[in-house]
């Protein structure tokens, strides 16, 4: 947000970017998110790319260790979509989530299901880091 302070233009940053540069000076890792990502016009997704990349907003850094997370529905089903313009898809791991209508009624009438996920160890993650990188590269 730009700013007048002694005479000059700042970039102040929002209250929630202050929060997670104080965690990182802390030592600490935060987490920004971002929800309903698909209905930001192109103006606003521009706006992000730095955010995303580089973990700065104004002139406030988050800290190496902040991650960013984001989530959206498809343009077509989203409140006045957009298609993630390719700068910023490119910046986030993009995973599909589908949630049956009727695991949703059970969860807001009943209870929500549990899962049980699956241990991971040092070795398998090295390994399966070590395949993506292969496929990285062969791209």
């Amino acid at each position: 947000l730009p700013a007048i302070v002694n005479d000059k233009m700042e970039y102040r940053a929002p209250s929630w970017a202050l929060s997670l540069a104080e965690l990182a000076a802390q030592g600490n890792a935060g987490i920004v998110f971002f929800d309903e990502v698909s209905t930001a016009p192109p103006s606003v997704q521009a706006a992000l790319l730095r955010v995303c990349l580089e973990k700065v907003v104004g002139d406030c850094e988050l800290g190496l260790e902040t991650r960013v997370i984001a989530a959206a529905n498809p343009p077509d089903i989203a409140a006045d979509g957009w298609d993630l313009a390719p700068p910023l898809a490119n910046r986030f791991c993009h995973i599909d989530w589908e949630l049956p209508a009727e695991v949703v009624a059970k969860g807001f009438s009943d209870s929500w299901p549990t899962f049980d996920l699956p241990e991971v160890t040092d070795a398998d993650l090295e390994q399966t880091v070590s395949l993506e990188k292969l496929a990285v590269a062969a791209f």
